[in-house]
């Protein structure tokens, strides 16, 4: 006799969205810099129908909150936690900024790790750009032929590299 297979929570996650018809969740990351930049994406992707999580605090200005140096380490790594739940949640992650730091670049591991789409508001500062499409097959359906109908704005240029998203409010 087989049994069916369980899904991992993951999966659950995945299914209980689209079942309830929640709309795909984009998990903002990037330095706290870039903290206008975000907000700018967040108020973009939400206004196309997206669900945006980012970070919440920035530590690089004062507050009461984080004034005391043994709560703000603590809290910095209570944070760090939450913003990896936040990209747990996500279907896709958007890497905001043109200087991409330590934890920065530990989030895109994680989200490469657990297989998030990830975009870049400057793919330049990519720790491992994306691969040339395959076969000159572009995975969103068309070939590579200039003007053959990619849905990237501008069409394939032959430098064109293809990563999940390509077709965002951000690259109009």
């Amino acid at each position: 006799m087989s049994y069916p297979e369980l899904l991992t929570p993951s999966e659950k996650l995945v299914d209980g969205k689209r079942q309830l018809g929640i709309p795909t969740v984009v998990a903002i990351c990037g330095s706290t810099r870039f903290m206008d930049e975000m907000t700018a994406a967040d108020r973009a992707l939400t206004w196309v129908g997206k669900i945006v999580v980012k970070p919440g605090c920035n530590m690089k200005e004062p507050s009461p909150l984080w004034a005391d140096p043994v709560e703000a380490e603590a809290g910095k790594l209570r944070l760090d936690g939450l913003h990896r739940a936040k990209i747990r949640l996500a279907d896709e992650v958007l890497v905001v900024g043109d200087y991409i730091g330590t934890s920065t670049t530990a989030e895109i591991a994680y989200a490469r790790e657990l297989g998030k789409p990830i975009r870049f508001t400057h793919p330049e500062v990519d720790p491992a750009p994306a691969a040339p499409y395959a076969d000159g097959i572009c995975p969103f359906g068309e070939d590579e032929a200039p003007g053959a109908g990619c849905i990237k704005p501008a069409g394939h240029d032959g430098a064109h590299l293809v990563t999940p998203g390509d077709r965002d409010p951000l690259d109009d």
